[in-house]
């Protein structure tokens, strides 16, 4: 009892620190994301319905999410579009190192984000349920964007990531997709475009080791649940192309999995299994990352029955 107490105090401290610690986080500067402006909604009956999509909708929903994280500042709208104006460039327009740097030292950030809404389809089926007179309606729509991440230090394209997803909405006889329907649709892949933005900046590593446990340094506002799964990898040495000079990434070395047990808004504590070798433990620093299917489910609960 006293363990499990002193265990509560020590993950409610570490999970604690950093609150003032805003000073010291990344600042992003996010650029309206380009989107098709008209997007076609298909019928089962074969009607076709034009959806307009405001440009500025998008973005702010993954304005609203990367602040909601807590993890950067994010420059104010009104203060990019005064800088834009200034420099005579549209947000499409910044795209050379050059002018990406000037950016950068204009609104303080250290990232800047742009990004486009590859697409945005919508379907309605229609299936008879078996042994009823009655009729299935599903409506389904289906989105994917790319974002792109560029240092202002240096004007170069960080990384590059691509998101898609499928969201379906169950409909009433005679009911069709609406506004709001694309909207959830919307928040499901900003959702996973935010994800893959903070993995990017801070990915997911071990805080600590203590005994048993450990503890993650990322929690169900990042989207871990109980009893997800992580394989866990040790950074070796930076590679680096022998003819270009640009840097590749870093060897990585498996070190063992981790099953979450306990999830915090901001931290996460798991316990380790599958290690490679007990002189190997886990250390502060190993990055996480969701296991593929190597297991089961039933095996990886075997091993803490």
């Amino acid at each position: 009892m006293i363990k499990r107490f002193l265990c509560s105090l020590l993950f409610l401290g570490i999970a604690t620190t950093g609150v003032f610690a805003s000073e010291s986080l990344p600042t992003i500067a996010v650029f309206d994301l380009d989107i098709p402006g008209i997007v076609a909604i298909k019928r089962s009956e074969g009607e076709v319905v034009e959806y307009m999509l405001r440009t500025n909708i998008l973005t702010d929903k993954f304005v609203t999410s990367i602040v909601k994280s807590n993890r950067l500042k994010v420059v104010e709208r009104s203060r990019m579009d005064e800088i834009l104006t200034e420099m005579d460039f549209s947000s499409s327009g910044v795209a050379d190192p050059e002018t990406c740097i000037e950016v950068g030292k204009l609104t303080s950030a250290n990232l800047l984000l742009f990004g486009t809404l590859d697409n945005l389809e919508s379907s309605i089926s229609e299936k008879k349920i078996p042994y009823t007179s009655k009729i299935r309606r599903t409506g389904i729509i289906s989105a994917g964007a790319n974002i792109r991440l560029v240092d202002t230090e240096t004007g170069e394209i960080r990384t590059a990531h691509t998101a898609s997803i499928t969201h379906t909405v169950s409909l009433e006889p005679g009911q069709q997709l609406q506004g709001a329907h694309m909207q959830e649709a919307l928040d499901v892949l900003v959702s996973e475009l935010t994800h893959l933005l903070l993995d990017e900046i801070f990915p997911m590593k071990v805080v600590l080791v203590n005994e048993s446990q450990v503890y993650i340094n990322q929690g169900a506002n990042n989207g871990v649940s109980l009893d997800d799964t992580y394989d866990v990898f040790r950074a070796g040495v930076t590679l680096v192309d022998p003819d270009t000079g640009i840097t590749l990434g870093t060897e990585e070395f498996f070190v063992g999995s981790l099953k979450v047990v306990r999830v915090d808004a901001k931290m996460s504590i798991a316990v380790p299994y599958n290690l490679v070798s007990p002189e190997v433990p886990m250390t502060i620093g190993d990055i996480c990352r969701p296991q593929r299917a190597l297991f089961s489910e039933s095996q990886i609960n075997s091993l803490f029955d």
